[in-house]
């Protein structure tokens, strides 16, 4: 997906949230979102019968929206959970990446 998509995406789902978060998101950035977005001809769309978490967007999109939530929307509290989840993710991506990639394991298959 191209950064100009990207974009347009994650201010189709910020359309939607709540002008006080919004507020907290330097302005300056949400006008380099837009003008990126501009070159967009992508479409995206919001099904209002469900909560942020169940619609269809790209983990990239819901990777931003995060970041964007942290970094200028998130209290102290809020920000140490994201974070201890964030690294919990981490660690079981950490996990499935060493598991799919044991050198033991990938030689054992081989004689198998």
């Amino acid at each position: 997906m191209k950064d100009n998509d990207l974009f347009k995406e994650v201010l189709t789902f910020l359309a939607y949230f709540d002008s006080a978060i919004i507020e907290k998101i330097p302005s300056q950035l949400l006008s380099k979102m837009r003008d990126l977005a501009a070159d967009s001809r992508a479409e995206f769309y919001i099904d209002e019968d469900k909560d942020l978490r169940n619609q269809k967007m790209t983990e990239a999109c819901k990777d931003i929206i995060s970041l964007l939530y942290y970094t200028y929307v998130a209290d102290e509290n809020e920000k140490k959970e994201i974070s201890k989840s964030w690294n919990e993710n981490e660690k079981e991506y950490q996990k499935f990446l060493k598991n799919k990639y044991d050198f033991d394991k990938i030689v054992q298959d081989k004689k198998e």
